[in-house]
């Protein structure tokens, strides 16, 4: 059974939202507008004397997923707690228009009735608002692109294959554990000097020509001890 919003409820709601700048309304179980303040938002339209709902707008979750006013009067009467909508209002030129944040309640103690509130969100605060998810997007991607690289890391060290990287310089950026144990830290050194024992640069290097084409080499090397190797090079 509803318990209708009394005249003293409804009067010390008045008071209150006769004063605030944001669009304050009231909406019974049957989605009619009980009350609302001069500031009301875009979704009342005056019908034979009466403020009646326009439910069919399209409006934004915070997460930009699309909805209607209608399916978020639902949701309150269903048990959430609140719903923080988004709206965006235009005169038909793009850079004036409008963002209006809506948000409903309920209203407890008087079941099916909720509160709706609309508010201009200024630029500034949109600004920030795209700023800060933009840097906590980026910030999740850096998480991600350092994590996955620490968990490659971890794949290759352990490896029973020689693993290694080369830089253009010639200098050897990483090697795996397996290759360590065979040639020492390598880490800053020269490949030629660590894998071939010279002092100048291995002639015709295949491993040089990936730099150039981009694409992967297949050869055969004999290393300072004599050591014959297939080598795959990416």
């Amino acid at each position: 059974m509803v318990n209708p919003l009394d005249e003293q409820a409804l009067s010390l709601l008045r008071g209150y939202a006769e004063l605030c700048e944001q669009g304050i309304a009231v909406i019974d179980p049957g989605n009619r507008v009980v009350y609302a303040n001069k500031n009301h938002g875009p979704f009342l339209r005056a019908l034979d004397g009466a403020w009646r709902l326009e439910l069919a707008g399209v409006l934004r979750c915070r997460g930009g997923r699309e909805t209607s006013l209608e399916a978020g009067l639902k949701m309150i009467r269903n048990g959430e707690d609140e719903q923080e909508l988004e709206f965006e209002r235009s005169n038909g030129k793009e850079e004036e228009a409008e963002i209006l944040g809506v948000r409903l309640l309920p209203l407890h103690g008087h079941p099916g009735f909720i509160l709706l509130e609309t508010r201009v969100i200024p630029t500034t605060t949109r600004m920030r608002q795209a700023l800060l998810a933009e840097r906590t997007t980026r910030r999740r991607i850096e998480h991600l692109s350092r994590r996955g690289r620490e968990l490659f890391y971890q794949v290759i060290e352990h490896l029973p294959l020689f693993v290694y990287m080369q830089r253009p310089d010639y200098s050897v950026a990483y090697s795996n554990k397996k290759t360590r144990a065979f040639y020492g830290e390598t880490a800053g050194r020269l490949c030629y000097e660590v894998f071939a024992g010279r002092s100048t640069p291995c002639p015709l290097c295949p491993t040089f020509r990936v730099f150039e084409t981009g694409m992967p080499e297949e050869w055969e090397f004999k290393d300072r001890l004599g050591r014959t190797f297939r080598i795959y090079d990416y």
